[in-house]
């Protein structure tokens, strides 16, 4: 296979945040020691991303909170490269930090298919929401400001995607049902992530694999698996998009129209943060040992 077109990928630069949310859709707060990846890794990673992927719709620097990546500005620098290769780049931030000269110049650099994509949580989490906002109004970078306030959250709020060690779904049918209405497969067409080198479908998918749930090979892609040739890579990717469903729906809520909606951003009390420590690996499993 020597084409290969993605839809979109969220890279998570490093999953430190200097938030805790609850219902995080990465997990970021259950990393006991999340990873500062040093420049010379990132950059290597994207080269083997893009010696895979020909062309990204859209391709989004995520965490975690991507501007506490002291090297986050270079990379931006060096992602010029494959300028076009991407048809829309971003980061998102939850605007508890103002980006730096390096970040701004950087996003200037990129051009019009940048745009930072700022969550706005409330005056108490979202500290530098305005700040942020006036900065690049003034620098003339595009932005997106997305509401994650208790009055009408964008997208009605959060989901909770569930207990992840606990199969759900007893059937193929039943997984595959799921499947079916998922936004990420169906409407997200997946929004891959890109984490310490591997992509994954979703972030559930991701949680799965590494908490030893659902374990499947052909559902994850190890860009420094170097036993595998790019077109091989591709092939394997082009393999998820045509799946009816994944090893981890069976575990999983899914994301969909009449999925419980929860207030975005809550954060975890000093007791759940305590758990966290004690080993809980999601928001469900603080329940379950509260229980």
């Amino acid at each position: 296979m020597e084409q290969l077109e993605m839809y979109q990928t969220g890279i998570a630069i490093t999953m430190a945040c200097n938030l805790k949310c609850r219902l995080c859709s990465n997990y970021a707060p259950y990393y006991a020691h999340p990873a500062y990846h040093s420049l010379d890794y990132l950059k290597e990673m994207m080269r083997r991303y893009f010696t895979v992927v020909t062309r990204v719709r859209k391709l989004m620097f995520t965490g975690g909170e991507p501007l506490l990546h002291p090297a986050l500005g270079a990379l931006m620098e060096d992602l010029c490269q494959y300028r076009d290769r991407i048809d829309v780049f971003g980061v998102i931030t939850n605007s508890g930090l103002v980006p730096g000269p390096e970040v701004l110049d950087a996003a200037q650099k990129f051009g019009g298919k940048f745009h930072f994509l700022i969550d706005d949580y409330g005056p108490e989490l979202s500290v530098k929401a305005k700040e942020t906002a006036a900065l690049l109004d003034g620098r003339g970078i595009r932005y997106v400001l997305r509401n994650y306030t208790p009055d009408n959250p964008h997208c009605g709020g959060w989901v909770d995607f569930g207990d992840l060690s606990r199969k759900k779904c007893q059937t193929q049918a039943d997984a595959e049902a799921l499947y079916a209405k998922c936004a990420y497969p169906q409407k997200l067409h997946f929004a891959f992530d890109l984490v310490d080198g591997a992509m994954y479908p979703c972030g559930p998918s991701r949680r799965c694999r590494e908490l030893g749930v659902a374990v499947e090979d052909s559902e994850y892609i190890d860009l420094f698996d170097d036993t595998l040739s790019a077109a091989e890579q591709r092939e394997k990717i082009a393999a998820i998009y045509r799946k009816k469903s994944l090893a981890a729906c069976a575990y999983c809520n899914g994301m969909h129209d009449d999925s419980p909606r929860f207030q975005p951003g809550q954060q975890l009390t000093a007791g759940e943060l305590v758990k966290v420590r004690e080993g809980a690996r999601f928001y469900a499993d603080i329940q379950s040992k509260e229980e």
